[in-house]
């Protein structure tokens, strides 16, 4: 994910890169819709960066993530399939805590 803003003619850029392996419970995995619960943890990558009128600076910071979801996948079992997550929780340890809460619509592919 990333994110920036600029105020005051100061720019402030964020990347956070996640691998986050999950255990995923998928309820009816014969049918054309099927609920599921993702439960996972893994690693974090952040970099801020900030540049300005008279300074620039960069870190970087690795730490542990957890996910949680939400959602159901609609399609066939195999091949091709549409996944729509109402609800999803990230949380980041990089120092400080965060917590992201989030929805998503995706396309997967089984195989």
């Amino acid at each position: 994910m990333t994110a920036g803003t600029d105020r005051f003619g100061v720019s402030f850029n964020s990347s956070v890169f996640e691998i986050p392996p999950s255990l995923r419970l998928r309820l009816l995995p014969r049918l054309a819709v099927r609920p599921y619960a993702d439960l996972g943890l893994g690693i974090a990558i952040a970099s801020t960066t900030s540049d300005g009128w008279l300074f620039s600076d960069q870190t970087q910071t690795v730490g542990w993530m957890t996910r949680s979801a939400l959602g159901i996948e609609l399609g066939s079992t195999e091949g091709l399939f549409v996944a729509v997550e109402p609800f999803s929780m990230d949380t980041y340890h990089l120092g400080a805590n965060s917590t992201r809460v989030g929805a998503m619509v995706g396309v997967g592919s089984r195989f």
